[in-house]
């Protein structure tokens, strides 16, 4: 499915929410119309958000060998606390 509009809206509206020292993610169309953003430090420091046309958040994190997160949020005006935590846990030494 193609990106609709309210599903680039919503990315952006997140993407212009994270704080400025925040490392930028890299961008990518899902093929359900979803947008992903993803930071990735190596193969087991990864974090991957996908982003819907409401707003509506899911995530999946690798945080090394054996340590795992999932979930899913809903991004109303600011992004939520968990998420930028998982963002500095991907690049934490």
């Amino acid at each position: 499915m193609p990106v609709t509009l309210e599903t680039y809206r919503a990315a952006y509206r997140f993407a212009e929410s994270l704080p400025a020292s925040a490392p930028s993610p890299s961008v990518g169309a899902e093929p359900d119309g979803h947008l992903t953003l993803e930071w990735y430090r190596n193969p087991s420091r990864v974090l991957s958000l996908s982003i819907g046309p409401e707003g509506e958040l899911s995530y999946a994190a690798l945080l090394g060998e054996t340590s795992r997160r999932t979930g899913s949020e809903r991004f109303e005006q600011e992004v939520p606390r968990d998420l930028l935590h998982l963002i500095d846990e991907v690049f934490a030494a």
